[in-house]
C-alpha cells in the first residue's frame, strides 16, 4: 500500500518498489508529467501517455475510456428502455396489470452499469453528444427554473 505525502508542489506516494511523485515541478505540472523512481532510476511519463496505457490494456474498455478521458468534449449518450408496470384503479378493468416501456437518453457508461443490474436495456447506438450542446440546454434550464421559481413566489404572496 502507498504512502501519500503532499508536498508543497505536489504528491509523493511512496511505494514497496520506490516512489511515484506529481507536479514535482514547475516544469512538470506545466508538461503533465508523473515521475517514477523504482530502485532509485528516475524516468518519466505523460500523464496522458500513463491514461493511453491503462486505456489500452483495461478489461472494460468503454468504462476505462470514460474514467481516464482527460478532455471531455463529447457526452456519449444511448437510449434506454425502462419497463414500468402498475395496477389499474380505473379506467381499465380494476386489477388489470399496466406495462408502459419508456425509452430515456442516458449517459452511455451509465447505461452499462444500470443495464448490468437488469435496471435497463440499452437501445440503438451511442450517439456523441457535443458538451457545447449540454451546455446550452443547461443555461436554458437555469432560466425556466428561475421564471418558474418568480411564479411560484408571487402566487404564494397573493
Amino acid at each position: 500500500m502507498a504512502k501519500k505525502k503532499e508536498t508543497q508542489e505536489g504528491l509523493v506516494a511512496q511505494l514497496d518498489g520506490g516512489t511515484v511523485e506529481i507536479k514535482y515541478s514547475a516544469d512538470s505540472t506545466e508538461k503533465g508529467l508523473i515521475k517514477f523512481t523504482p530502485k532509485g532510476k528516475d524516468f518519466e511519463i505523460s500523464a496522458d501517455d500513463l491514461l493511453s496505457i491503462i486505456r489500452d490494456n483495461f478489461a472494460e474498455k468503454e468504462l476505462a475510456i470514460a474514467l481516464t478521458d482527460t478532455t471531455v468534449n463529447k457526452i456519449f449518450m444511448v437510449d434506454v428502455i425502462r419497463q414500468f408496470n402498475f395496477e389499474a384503479l380505473q379506467d381499465y378493468k380494476k386489477g388489470d396489470i399496466v406495462s408502459i416501456k419508456a425509452f430515456q437518453p442516458y449517459p452511455y457508461v451509465l447505461a452499462a452499469l444500470e443495464e448490468a443490474y437488469n435496471k435497463c436495456k440499452i437501445s440503438g447506438e451511442v450517439e456523441a453528444i457535443e458538451v457545447s450542446k449540454f451546455t446550452e440546454a443547461l443555461e436554458g434550464l437555469k432560466k425556466r427554473n428561475e421564471d418558474f421559481v418568480k411564479t411560484l413566489n408571487k402566487l404564494n404572496d397573493k
